[in-house]
């Protein structure tokens, strides 16, 4: 597998559209959003050419996520929740009663159901396509940093979701009732995504990397050895997967994750989002506003400069 090189993007007059820790990344096709933002809220778009800045309010933003190119929805500080059904045109905010603090991460089933979690283990679950908002009983108050939706879901109910303390929570019921999981950990784990509903990938803090092929029954733990904190992982159209952390660490697999291949070439810049879009392009969120891209596949990872 090719080395990889990838560039930085300093879009036309060389500005880049936010400063902003760029923490969550979502698209679809050649249009790819990124939120991020401590304090003050950023939200940026593009269409495979240089990155806009969208109007997103006045808080800070952790996730972002669409059920299609035009509905779109970001989350973030003060449990905000923000959607778009114009691509990000305009952006309304979505209030949410009993809930208060940080919202961290938004998935969806592509459908009417959209889930987010948050502090103090809130699951909000819509069933409305966004527009409305419940707060789901979990029975944990840990933060919980990332929810994933099951590719089953429409038949099966599945969803994940994952915090502080090594905590895994899965739902067959979309959301109605939730079981932990034990992961033999007691770090965050910060993301998590999946090839099915029972097979799913969770990295964390201090290179915890954990697999599950029966559906949480029992986790095993992968040896990245690495002890950064992993952020985020992702897989992409061709079944290749990757991990971002801290200290620039990238690593990626072309083989089901049996192995993984470190890549040094960003530096040492906390990683903090990663996506693979349908196209094949892997996009990588850092600090600063920073974003790196590259080609996916089974021949590896290229660079493609803006």
């Amino acid at each position: 597998m090719a080395d990889v090189e990838f560039k930085k993007d300093h879009p036309g007059d060389g500005k880049r559209a936010t400063n902003a820790t760029l923490l969550s990344m979502w698209g679809s096709g050649n249009r790819i959003f990124a939120a991020g933002g401590i304090g003050s809220g950023s939200l940026v778009q593009s269409d495979g050419d240089a990155w806009r800045a969208l109007k997103s309010g006045g808080h800070g933003l952790r996730g972002v996520w669409g059920a299609s190119p035009e509905t779109i929805y970001a989350v973030g500080e003060w449990g905000t929740v923000l959607r778009s059904t114009d691509g990000g045109s305009t952006i309304d905010e979505v209030e949410v009663e009993g809930v208060s603090g940080c919202i961290y991460k938004i998935d969806g089933d592509g459908d009417f159901h959209v889930f987010a979690c948050g502090d103090s283990g809130a699951v909000l679950r819509s069933e409305d396509e966004g527009q409305s908002f419940q707060v789901c009983e979990t029975g944990v108050s840990y933060r919980l940093l990332n929810i994933w939706v099951g590719p089953g879901f429409g038949s099966s109910g599945v969803v994940w979701a994952v915090g502080d303390g090594g905590t895994i929570l899965r739902s067959d019921s979309g959301g109605e009732t939730w079981e932990a999981r034990d992961s033999g950990v007691s770090s965050p784990l910060c993301s998590l995504c999946g090839a099915s509903d029972d097979d799913v990938w969770i990295v964390g803090d201090g290179g915890v990397l954990l697999r599950s092929a029966d559906g949480g029954a029992r986790f095993e733990r992968i040896d990245l050895g690495v002890s950064a904190d992993l952020e985020d992982i992702c897989l992409g159209p061709y079944g290749e997967m990757y991990v971002v952390g801290s200290g620039g660490l990238v690593a990626s697999s072309h083989d089901g994750g049996r192995t993984f291949k470190k890549h040094d070439k960003l530096g040492r810049d906390h990683l903090w989002s990663v996506f693979c879009s349908p196209l094949g392009v892997v996009y990588i969120g850092a600090e600063n506003g920073v974003i790196w891209r590259g080609s996916g596949g089974s021949s590896g990872l290229a660079p493609i400069p803006y």
